[in-house]
């Protein structure tokens, strides 16, 4: 795979805001820009519209923020592209706390993580060992979140690996929102929207084309919230779309290869996660190979 490995461009606009509210979309600007500050208060955040607080389960998912600086906090600025030195310092400080719910809840599963956006862990843990970490030296903020149940089977893999075409010196940009009908004709699709919707879950020979040379989609309500698979594309009914409350990553898409022609799309479907789950997407997209050096960024993020 190749990236161009000028600087990011990470643009704001509608098509984030789809993932996320005004302000969340600006702290994930800020996230890239200047590092994020962590909340240090050392008080269970629980969300009260979670099901896991209105309803009497034993256990949630957590999201456990840690004491360590992400990666790309502006801190580290000098360390330039490759912030991999970081990464295991970071790392090591996430096995730790790992260590420490493990003894904890026997039956814990790591659902997520994150390096270089925040530093931050995805956990299902019962409410009691959640409270118990909130006094943990290694973290500065607990919030439960919502989310379905999950079991060992889906304990936290390394996100899978973007492979895509050979861009060579072609501008590449990353859309994320809704996926993008990558079967138009003029994203050097074949046609054939009905195969592409069938294999929504799966990765199929129609994809990725000349024109969208990779993507992932990490969509979460309509997938079960743990579902990744290498077709994201975009749903041609999309009632959101319809009534104008999002964008169509098609028509992103189209309006980019408007204004450059020669551009190679990356889509990342990813709309209907909430905002807490959205870091671990952005340091996918950021480091595709999640080695800790970003020189292999798309150069622009929509």
């Amino acid at each position: 795979m190749i990236f161009k490995s000028s600087t990011v461009v990470l643009v704001i606009s509608s098509v984030l805001a789809v993932s996320a509210n005004a302000n969340d979309a600006q702290i994930a600007n800020n996230q890239l820009s200047v590092g994020k500050i962590t909340n240090s208060s050392q008080e269970l955040n629980t969300d009260v519209k979670s099901s896991f607080v209105i309803s009497k389960e034993n256990s949630g998912v957590y999201l456990f923020t840690l004491s360590e600086k992400s990666a790309l906090d502006a801190s580290y600025a000098k360390l330039g592209d490759n912030r991999s030195s970081v990464v295991t310092i970071i790392e090591a400080q996430q096995e730790a706390l790992l260590k420490t719910i493990r003894s904890l809840d026997a039956s814990a599963v790591l659902t997520r993580k994150a390096r270089l956006t925040e530093n931050a862990l995805y956990v299902q843990i019962t409410h009691e060992a959640a409270t118990q970490l909130t006094n943990n030296t290694h973290v500065i903020n607990v919030e439960l979140l919502e989310a379905p149940s999950y079991s060992s089977a889906d304990e936290f893999k390394k996100f899978p690996f973007l492979n895509i075409k050979d861009v060579g010196d072609a501008i590449t940009v990353a859309i994320i929102g809704n996926g993008i009908d990558y079967t138009h004709k003029s994203l050097g699709g074949n046609g054939d929207y009905a195969s592409a919707w069938a294999n929504r879950s799966n990765a199929w020979d129609g994809f990725p084309t000349d024109t969208v040379i990779g993507g992932l989609d990490f969509s979460a309500i309509g997938e079960g919230y743990h579902s990744i698979d290498y077709n994201p594309i975009e749903d041609a009914g999309d009632v959101n779309v319809e009534a104008g409350s999002i964008p169509s990553g098609t028509a992103v898409a189209a309006q980019i290869l408007a204004q450059a022609p020669d551009a190679k799309i990356l889509s990342y479907k990813s709309y209907d996660w909430a905002s807490a789950y959205f870091f671990p997407v952005l340091d996918v997209i950021i480091d595709p190979n999640q080695d800790g050096d970003i020189s292999d960024r798309p150069d622009v993020i929509v």
